[in-house]
């Protein structure tokens, strides 16, 4: 969580967007320079200022081409003016012959670094840029300036670089004079100017850069319409965000219920609704359904499975086309377009796709590699198809650690299936325990009937909130023609879920997916003997359900399935 200042240090009257710096930044040596910097701004600005840290954006150049944009600090006002900082820690030194900018930290190690105001120039610009582009600014002036603050280093006289004025530099004797300073470096950039539309600007950088951290769980099966949950975004997940702004190729890793997807939706969201037209695939079917209803309503945004957009673009496909067809199949035709679709392309489950579809994705996206390319993946390594699993390797990896789907008893029970480098911390509260239910053959209709007529009958759970999943196959599974009590039935037809009619599914058809309620069933000796295996499917059964796993069971597949004696 983030540690904010004690009470007694904080200024009352200023605005921070983010209010604190979250621990983990706070320590870590990196940041040291920016954090001091953020906690005397924390003590000295007043009423009326704002103050957005570390914050970043994307936009297009006069050409259409994607640029970056980001800034350490930006210090706002609606009558003194807008001021983009870039900071630079420890003593810094200018190589001129080599044009080369150095940062030595206090351990005397030296750092080469950019020209901090080059940095900040562009910086400004990007961001006028991206101001400009919201409809109410769009014939607006929107006047900003940039300065650098070296706040390690004590005031030096003479020229420095041709671009570092001194009147825009703040230094070590003006960080207990932080107001004072900024205004300065205001006043002299805006000249005989004055900042005009200032209440416009700051409000627009609020939309832009603070919006708010928390997002209607896209994941979460609609138990209630009117009574959505509302969930905080985690450390990681904040964390992440961060770098989303700045970074346009990433692999998003975790376990399940890490919320990848989730943070996956709404940085799509967020692109498609400033103007990028956005891609969001998967190899599932279903997933992509589920996801298509989700975001159906998004402008600029499309869904497709991976086998329906190779279909899309080549309709010559043939339908018993192999995996390797369809992905060269999408490549070829993607690459005859005379102009591509995509300014940003999102995969989910990107451990399920082969090798071959890689090219294909990104031969749709309009700067190819310049493009936004988001990947997410399960980094279990026993869940991935034979053959796949292999992903770019040129892209930055995120990884989320915490589980924000499933009850800390859930979270447990599935922990022993998990083979991954990164941790799976549980986050939400404990929950019902998880029920095992063992039963001998033949009475296994009995028992699975009884819990169902308990969930739907006397604890009033409504039939979408469930599903039944099996390791089996269709042909294969007792599900189907079981005769259940109080009219409960089973569909594979998500659209027939009403009323005391429930979804079964193949547990690897439902990955991706969750419900509020999970029944495990037909766990017996037909479980794959391979533990790889046998853990894969454990694993992505058991992670399915937000607030109740019930586990059915054999003697046979009881120390599998963690069964008690």
């Amino acid at each position: 969580m983030a540690q904010a200042l004690p009470v007694d240090t904080m200024h009352p009257a200023a605005s921070f967007c983010p209010n604190a710096i979250h621990l983990s930044r706070r320590q870590d040596p990196k940041y040291r320079a920016e954090v001091e910097f953020f906690d005397s701004l924390v003590r000295q600005m007043p009423e009326g200022w704002h103050v957005f840290y570390h914050v970043g954006w994307l936009n297009r150049d006069s050409y259409g081409a994607l640029r970056d944009g980001e800034s350490d600090f930006i210090l706002a006002h609606p009558v003194h003016g807008v001021l983009v900082i870039e900071l630079k820690g420890g003593f810094i030194t200018l190589l001129g012959q080599q044009q080369q900018w150095i940062s030595t930290d206090r351990h005397g190690i030296d750092h080469d670094i950019k020209n901090p105001f080059g940095q900040a120039k562009d910086s400004k610009h990007t961001l006028i840029g991206k101001l400009r582009e919201q409809p109410d600014l769009a014939n607006t002036w929107v006047g900003m300036h940039h300065g650098v603050a070296f706040p390690d280093c004590p005031r030096q006289e003479g020229s420095i670089h041709p671009e570092a004025d001194h009147n825009l530099i703040i230094w070590q004797e003006d960080m207990q004079r932080l107001p004072a300073r900024v205004v300065e470096i205001l006043r002299h950039s805006y000249g005989a100017d004055t900042f005009r539309n200032g209440h416009e600007i700051v409000a627009a950088l609020h939309r832009l850069l603070c919006r708010t951290v928390t997002l209607a769980n896209p994941l979460r099966t609609q138990i209630d319409a009117e009574a959505r949950e509302i969930q905080s975004l985690t450390d990681s997940q904040i964390d992440a965000f961060a770098k989303f702004q700045r970074i346009r190729r990433v692999a998003v890793g975790g376990g399940a219920g890490a919320g990848k997807t989730y943070v996956a939706v709404h940085r799509a969201r967020q692109l498609a609704s400033e103007g990028f037209r956005t891609l969001f695939t998967c190899h599932s079917k279903r997933l992509a359904t589920f996801l298509k209803s989700l975001l159906r309503a998004t402008p600029n945004l499309e869904v497709y499975a991976a086998e329906d957009l190779a279909r899309q673009y080549c309709p010559a496909l043939p339908q018993d086309a192999t995996e390797a067809a369809l992905a060269e199949g999408l490549f070829d035709a993607a690459t005859a377009l005379t102009a591509r679709p995509y300014h940003a392309i999102f995969v989910d489950e990107g451990q399920d796709f082969t090798s071959e579809w890689w090219p294909a994705f990104e031969a749709l996206l309009i700067e190819s590699r310049k493009s936004v390319f988001f990947v997410c993946h399960d980094t279990n390594n026993q869940v991935v198809r034979p053959g796949a699993g292999s992903l770019p390797e040129d892209l930055a990896p995120i990884d989320l650690d915490e589980n924000v789907r499933n009850t800390t008893d859930i979270c447990a029970a599935l922990k022993p299936y998990y083979h991954g480098q990164v941790g799976i911390r549980p986050r939400m509260s404990v929950g019902r325990a998880v029920e095992h239910h063992l039963y001998a053959e033949g009475t296994f209709s009995q028992v699975i009937g009884r819990v169902l007529s308990r969930l739907l009958v006397t604890e009033g759970l409504l039939a979408k909130d469930i599903v039944v999943l099996t390791p089996r196959a269709a042909e294969d599974s007792a599900l189907p023609a079981l005769a259940l009590p109080a009219g409960i039935r089973l569909t594979a037809d998500e659209s027939a879920v009403k009323r005391r009619t429930v979804l079964w599914a193949n547990v690897a058809d439902f990955k991706g997916l969750e419900r509020t309620v999970a029944l495990v069933a037909e766990l017996d000796d037909r479980l794959p003997t391979d533990p790889k295996g046998r853990d894969a499917v454990l694993y992505v059964a058991f992670s399915r359900p937000r607030s109740l796993l019930a586990v059915f069971h054999t003697e046979a597949a009881r120390d599998w399935v963690g069964g008690k004696r």
